[in-house]
């Protein structure tokens, strides 16, 4: 008889420990298998450039912790402090705005919705016309923001900050868990996390994880996991770790009895 209700977490290692912890909380196991690495682009030659030509900016936009502990890496290696006096500084997510707190950083624009179209959006209030734009982000990250920048008459450098590859050795016991169809949710936080979801288990019979619950953290994380033929049981309205995982907890617990 099981017992318990297992979350499967995909997120790179040493990244979902809050959301381990707010699940466990909530009476429900998580379960890590990482699908993804996070590592430093392997030609940072346009990254050195906008750290060296910092205070060229109008303005700076971070849209991940992982890209504002990237930059700041980056930055410390060189030499330099990474911080603009000029500059505004733009983060999507109050999580973003944290991390760049962290290195001295007050947050000037935090968009209501977490989307390149609504930075774009926000960011258009404070004229982009002719202002140059530094976007430090991943190797993978998706055209809508610098586009949307670009059209409000933005110049924009988009520098690659870190890149995202598969991890294929980490997380036995998750899958363990897949191939025995005991996960009951999978939590997805970007595309990437389901594209290599994906790949990890190719070859395994889809009735052992099509079944599961699937958490996606925003819609764009999504639209992905849809296309790629699952069905998306949750998405919170604020794209964060605590909300993610309230959410996940008010699906589960009803069927918590259901053993």
């Amino acid at each position: 008889m099981k017992k318990e209700k297992i979350v499967l977490l995909t997120r790179a290692k040493g990244q979902s420990e809050e959301l381990k912890r707010l699940l466990k909380e909530y009476g429900l196991r998580a379960e890590e298998m990482p699908v993804i690495k996070i590592l430093p682009p392997q030609d940072s030659s346009a990254l050195d450039e906008g750290i060296r030509n910092i205070e060229s900016y109008d303005f700076i936009v971070f849209t991940s912790v992982n890209g504002v502990d990237f930059f700041f890496s980056r930055a410390q290696e060189l030499g330099a402090s990474g911080i603009s006096e000029r500059a505004r500084y733009a983060a999507v997510g109050s999580k973003t705005a944290a991390a760049l707190k962290n290195y001295g950083i007050d947050v000037e624009i935090i968009p209501e919705k977490f989307t390149g179209s609504s930075v774009a959006e926000t960011l258009k209030n404070y004229g982009l016309v002719g202002r140059r734009v530094l976007l430090p982000r991943a190797d993978i990250a998706r055209r809508e923001l610098p586009e949307a920048l670009g059209d409000a008459g933005a110049v924009v450098d988009e520098v690659v900050a870190y890149r995202t590859v598969i991890d294929d050795t980490s997380g036995d016991e998750g899958m363990r868990l897949l191939m025995e169809g005991e996960v009951d949710c999978i939590v997805f936080t970007s595309p990437s996390t389901v594209h290599n979801f994906m790949r990890r288990v190719e070859g395994l019979p889809q009735d052992r994880f099509m079944q599961a619950t699937v958490a996606c953290i925003g819609t764009t994380t999504a639209e992905a996991a849809k296309k790629t033929g699952f069905k998306v049981d949750i998405v919170p309205q604020e794209h964060t770790v605590e909300a993610i995982a309230e959410e996940i907890a008010k699906y589960m617990k009803p069927k918590m009895g259901d053993f």
